[in-house]
């Protein structure tokens, strides 16, 4: 008896294993399996949706930046072409020989539209006659012009012009000065003066 005793205490000293079968995962990871897979999932849709986010802004300031640049462009083209042609006009309005007055007038109206257009033209005769009358020839030259208002296809243009004036009254390359504001708009592709107004 005292035999059984001490191999019942022997049994009761040994830790009882419990067996878990070579290579089985945890129950307990094995739930935790699918939320892993869902945070990376959504790791993955959220850094998607950041970078096609972000693709979708930079293309939207690239376009942006792209439409200001030519509105930039436009407008500096168009100014540089209204100051071209107040220029041009005021040169050829201070620009005028008895013997080329002809030409000198079919210049004008070339470059012009509207009311100064038909008003310069229902002048046209008379003014060719006191030129040639007078033996006038004069010469002008810009030294200075700015945009004052520029919309569209419209523009006015402050220009400052001196000219030279001979004539048979006694003038020799007399000095002239003017100060004009020039109407211009852009028909077909074509700035033509519209209207001219002395600036006191």
């Amino acid at each position: 008896m005292v035999s059984r005793m001490a191999d019942n205490e022997n049994d009761a000293d040994e830790p009882e294993l419990t067996a878990h079968p070579v290579g089985t995962d945890d129950p307990a990871s094995t739930d935790q399996a699918p939320t892993v897979l869902r945070q990376l999932f959504s790791r993955r849709v959220l850094g998607s949706a950041a970078a096609a986010t972000l693709i979708v802004a930079l293309a939207a300031a690239t376009a942006t930046l792209t439409v200001h640049h030519h509105t930039v462009a436009r407008e500096q083209s168009d100014r540089s072409a209204f100051l071209q042609a107040a220029r041009q006009a005021v040169i050829d309005l201070t620009t005028i020989s008895a013997g080329s007055s002809d030409a000198d007038v079919a210049r004008i109206l070339a470059a012009s539209t509207g009311t100064f257009h038909d008003d310069f033209d229902s002048r046209a005769a008379a003014f060719t006659s006191v030129v040639q009358q007078a033996h006038v020839s004069t010469t002008g030259t810009v030294t200075a012009a700015g945009i004052e208002s520029m919309s569209g296809d419209h523009a006015k243009v402050l220009v400052a012009a001196t000219s030279k004036v001979t004539n048979a009254a006694g003038a020799q390359d007399e000095p002239r000065v003017w100060r004009l504001r020039v109407a211009l708009e852009r028909t077909q592709g074509h700035i033509l003066v519209s209207n001219v107004d002395f600036v006191p």
